[in-house]
C-alpha cells in the first residue's frame, strides 16, 4: 500500500550499498512491446511514461504498535518519467508523488512528492561515467523503530546524490564513487536527528569470463548530525567486502558482496559499532513466466533508539526476503513475497525480529488501464513491549499508464 521511502532512505547508512555495479556501458536490446506494455509519449530523442494509481487500503494496525488502531485509507500516487534513447549515453528523469487520506486519523494523512534523475556517459567500451540524484519531501513509515510514535506522522526532507566512474582495462576494472545524503526533520522535536553522510569507495574487479566478474571494495564516510547537545553521535566509519556480479545465464543473475563494517563514534558515551555486513540480489527464472529473487542485506545502521534508560549506539540489522512473480497469462500478473529482519540495537538489552509475507496480483485491462489488489502481513516482536505488532495490510487499486 505505501511505499516506505523513509525507512528506505534510513536504511541507506549500510557502508556498501552505494557501490553497488552500475548498469553495463552499451544498451541491451529493447524489449519488444507487447500488447499491454505502456508505450510512453515520444518527444524528441526520449521517452515519457506518466502514470497514475489510486485505491483503497485498509490497516488493522496505522501505529505499528501494540494498540492496534485501524483505519482506512485512500491514496493515490501520480508519477512520470523520462527516458533518452540513444544510441550512447544515458539519462533518466522523473518526478513522483504520493498522497494518504485517512478515514478516522486525519493526523497521519501525508503527501510524499519527489524528483530524480540518473544517468551515464560512456567513454569508451567497458569505461563510463554514472550518477544519480533523489530530492523529496518524504514520511517515516510507522514500523520504523526509530519512529517517534507521536500522532502525526513524521515528515521529513531528503537528499541524495551519487557520482562514480568505471574504469576497464584487460580483464580488469577500477570503480570509484562518492555519495552525500542529507534528512532534515520537519518536527522540531526531530531536529536532533537532522544530519548528513559524505562518503566515498573504491572498487576492483576482474572478469572471469564476460558474464562473471568478481570484486573486492571499501568504503569510508563520515556522519556528522546538526544537533550535538543531547547526544554526539558524529562517527566515522569503515567497511570492506567481496563479491561477485553474475550472469551464469539468461535464467540466473545477481550480484552479492560480504564483508566487515565498523563503525567509531566521537562521544565516549557510545560503544565502537562493528559486526558482518552483506548486500546482494539473486534472480532465477524458472521459466519466462516465473522468476524469483532472493536478497540479503547486513550492516550498521543510524538510530536513536533509546530503551530501559540506555541509548542504542547502533542498528545492526540483518534482513533476508524472497520474491516470486508469475504471469498466469499475459494479462494476469501474480506476486508474492516472504522476509525477515532481526534489529539489535547495539548498547541496550533491545533486539527486534520481524516477520513479514504478501501477495498480490495486477490484472492488465488494456495497454492504458489494469487493476491491483494486494494482501501483506507482518508481525514484530521485541523486548520493548510497545514495540510489538502485528499488522495487517489491504490494498485494491486500479493504475493508468501510457
Amino acid at each position: 500500500m505505501t511505499r516506505t521511502l523513509a525507512g528506505a532512505l534510513l536504511a541507506s547508512t549500510v557502508l556498501l550499498a552505494p557501490f553497488a555495479g552500475a548498469e553495463a556501458q552499451q544498451r541491451p536490446p529493447e524489449k519488444k512491446v507487447g500488447p499491454y506494455d505502456p508505450i510512453g509519449l515520444r518527444r524528441g530523442a526520449f521517452l515519457i511514461y506518466p502514470s497514475a494509481d489510486a485505491g483503497v487500503a485498509y490497516d488493522s494496525n496505522i501505529y505499528a504498535d501494540d494498540q492496534d488502531e485501524e483505519d482506512i485509507i485512500l491514496t493515490v500516487a501520480p508519477a512520470v518519467r523520462a527516458d533518452s534513447q540513444w544510441s550512447r549515453h544515458a539519462l533518466s528523469v522523473g518526478l513522483d508523488a504520493e498522497g494518504a487520506a485517512y478515514v478516522d486519523h486525519d493526523e497521519s494523512s501525508y503527501l510524499d512528492a519527489s524528483v530524480f534523475g540518473e544517468g551515464r556517459f560512456d567513454v569508451r567500451r567497458g569505461s563510463y561515467a554514472f550518477g544519480n540524484a533523489r530530492v523529496g519531501r518524504i514520511h517515516e513509515d510507522r514500523a520504523s523503530p526509530d519512529d517517534a510514535g507521536q500522532d502525526e506522522v513524521t515528515n521529513l526532507f531528503s537528499y541524495d546524490a551519487n557520482l562514480g566512474y568505471r574504469y576497464a582495462f584487460n580483464r580488469f576494472y577500477v570503480q570509484p564513487n562518492v555519495r552525500a545524503t542529507r534528512l532534515d526533520f520537519e518536527d522540531g522535536d526531530e531536529n536532533f536527528r537532522d544530519r548528513n553522510r559524505l562518503g566515498a569507495g573504491l572498487r576492483l574487479g576482474l572478469a572471469l569470463s564476460p558474464l562473471t566478474r568478481v570484486f573486492t571494495e571499501v568504503a569510508y564516510d563520515i556522519v556528522r548530525y546538526d544537533d550535538t547537545t543531547r547526544v554526539n553521535r558524529d562517527s566515522d566509519g569503515l567497511a570492506a567486502r567481496v563479491g561477485a556480479e553474475l550472469e551464469l545465464s539468461a535464467l540466473f543473475s545477481g550480484e552479492v558482496a560480504v564483508g566487515y563494517t565498523r563503525r567509531e563514534y566521537d562521544s565516549s558515551a557510545l560503544d565502537t559499532a562493528q559486526g558482518p555486513s552483506a548486500e546482494g540480489a539473486l534472480t532465477y527464472s524458472l521459466s519466462e513466466l516465473t522468476s524469483f529473487t532472493g536478497r540479503v542485506s547486513a550492516g550498521v545502521e543510524e538510530t536513536t533508539v533509546a530503551f530501559d534508560g540506555d541509548l542504542a549506539t547502533a542498528d545492526v540489522r540483518t534482513e533476508i526476503s524472497l520474491e516470486a512473480n508469475h504471469e498466469l497469462r499475459r494479462n494476469i500478473l501474480l506476486n508474492g513475497e516472504v522476509g525477515y529482519v532481526h534489529d539489535d540495537f547495539d548498547g541496550t538489552s533491545r533486539a527486534d525480529d520481524t516477520f513479514y509475507a504478501g501477495a498480490g496480483a495486477e490484472y492488465l485491462l488494456n495497454r492504458l488501464f489494469s487493476l491491483k489488489g494486494s494482501y501483506r502481513y507482518s508481525t514484530r516482536s521485541s523486548d520493548s513491549n510497545a514495540a510489538e505488532y502485528d499488522r495487517h495490510l489491504l490494498f485494491v487499486g486500479v493504475s493508468a499508464h501510457l
